[in-house]
């Protein structure tokens, strides 16, 4: 029941994840010039690069291998972690400084050094964050880091109503710093009886390290199929592309939050398991969760398909439609549907303690994303950065899949998951063609046409709802 109630508060997040993302940027393209709403997805974009490239990956260290150690042995692993990304986060913005005003223009078409400051903040905060609620995540507070994570969605929702005073991407970026940094102090008193104070042990670091470091080429190869593609459209199309594009990323890249949410709960609960030579059980829960995640993720992407010029008309209004939406959406939401699936299939490699072999993977996807966005973006514009994206995901995994390594049997219905696949191609294409203009009535055929789906993959047995509950019942 603890790991079914926590399931349930981590996908309770993510609703509000979901509900944060989309009225965000329904305050931000309103209140916001096009232009400017371009700039304020370009700081985000390079904030998430230093997010990944700061980080070293040691949060998914301490996931791997905090669950086995000591409560003491724990605290000075968080807090050394913690130490050393605040270092080198600092050390980060000395170097970039000197050089702000050239690297603004590039990144940012302003000369202001304020944003890499903002930028920094942003990026050290969440570093934190992560590290905090993955020590939640490790003693079995799950459910509270969610709750926090749900509290820090709507606070930022709420603060938002700023940029109707004060409607200037420096009140953006102001509030989106400020409520980062009053969840990471609310985290760290949840957390204060594993805090301890900063410190540097060099011997756990090296350890945690030759684990992490081989897994870091994954997160910036990550970012540059998820993000570049802003920056090739900034340089041969404008901010205003950046902007539209931007906007319909924020709904379809979100399917494979569907796993996300609940990825930590997963490796936490994957290595004990392992660990202790629980195979069977093991290859339950990776079976059961692929099968749930075919059902749940193929519906929404046909949603989000057929749905997407009336999402976009619904959340940003009218000039923020495009005559290519719909592809765009579909390419978009088609990698990051693979995207799930690669997630998945990283957890093989980690309990294989092969995080190197990830590494390959993900230097081929990026090497293609980047080929490929410099040869589609000129000709095909935001098309072009769309499918840019949609195959590299599925290079990656494509790749993962041909190596991942024997430690877990899968067992899927594979006739079952291609009958419903060919169903929901064939009820994507149908919903697309009877969707009708207006917001309202195109989003109410692409709900039913994602429900249709779902019940599909039902009645095919792609998921056994019942074996499911069980499953998540089990402690």
């Amino acid at each position: 029941m603890n790991r079914l109630w926590a399931l349930l508060s981590a996908y309770g997040a993510t609703f509000v994840t979901l509900l944060q993302g989309l009225l965000s940027a329904a305050l931000l393209t309103r209140l916001l010039a096009v232009e400017t709403y371009g700039v304020y997805a370009q700081y985000r974009a390079v904030a998430g690069l230093a997010v990944t490239a700061l980080s070293f990956n040691l949060g998914h260290g301490f996931l791997r291998f905090g669950s086995a150690l000591e409560p003491p042995a724990r605290r000075r692993m968080m807090a050394t972690i913690i130490t050393a990304q605040t270092l080198i986060a600092t050390a980060a913005l000395a170097c970039v400084l000197p050089f702000g005003q050239r690297l603004s223009l590039a990144a940012f078409d302003r000369p202001d050094l304020w944003l890499w400051v903002a930028v920094w903040l942003w990026s050290l905060l969440t570093l934190i964050q992560v590290q905090l609620q993955n020590s939640l995540v490790i003693v079995q507070r799950a459910a509270l880091a969610y709750a926090v994570t749900t509290a820090y969605r709507v606070a930022s929702i709420a603060a938002l109503g700023v940029l109707f005073l004060w409607p200037t991407l420096e009140a953006a970026i102001g509030v989106s710093v400020a409520v980062m940094a009053l969840t990471t102090a609310g985290l760290a008193w949840l957390t204060r009886a594993e805090l301890l104070a900063p410190r540097l042990d060099l011997a756990p670091l090296r350890e945690l390290l030759a684990f992490c470091l081989p897994l870091l080429p994954v997160q910036l190869a990550l970012w540059v199929c998820a993000s570049s593609d802003r920056f090739f459209l900034k340089h041969f199309e404008g901010l205003e592309s950046v902007a539209h594009y931007s906007l319909v990323y924020t709904f379809a890249s979100l399917i494979p939050v569907l796993f996300s949410a609940v990825s930590n709960i997963f490796l936490s609960a994957v290595s004990r398991w392992h660990d202790a030579g629980e195979r069977e059980r093991v290859d339950r829960a990776f079976s059961q969760t692929l099968r749930a995640y075919w059902l749940v993720g193929s519906g929404a992407l046909v949603g989000v398909f057929v749905g997407a010029g009336a999402i976009t008309e619904m959340v940003a209004g009218p000039r923020y439609v495009f005559g290519e939406v719909r592809s765009v959406a579909l390419w978009i939401a088609a990698g990051g549907f693979v995207y799930g699936f690669f997630q998945i299939f990283t957890r093989l490699f980690d309990l294989a303690r092969r995080p190197w072999s990830v590494s390959l993977t993900w230097v081929i996807a990026m090497l293609l994303n980047l080929g490929l966005n410099t040869l589609l973006i000129p000709p095909l514009g935001m098309s072009g950065a769309a499918i840019a994206t949609g195959l590299s995901y599925l290079c990656a995994f494509a790749v993962a899949w041909l190596i991942r390594p024997d430690v877990v049997r899968f067992e899927l219905p594979r006739a079952a998951m291609l009958a419903h696949a060919l169903a929901a191609v064939a009820i994507g294409l149908g919903a697309a063609w009877l969707a009708p203009a207006g917001v309202l009535a195109g989003l109410a055929i692409a709900v039913l046409a994602g429900a249709l789906v779902l019940g599909c993959g039902l009645a095919l047995g792609v998921v056994d709802p019942r074996a499911l509950r069980r499953e998540l019942l089990q402690r």
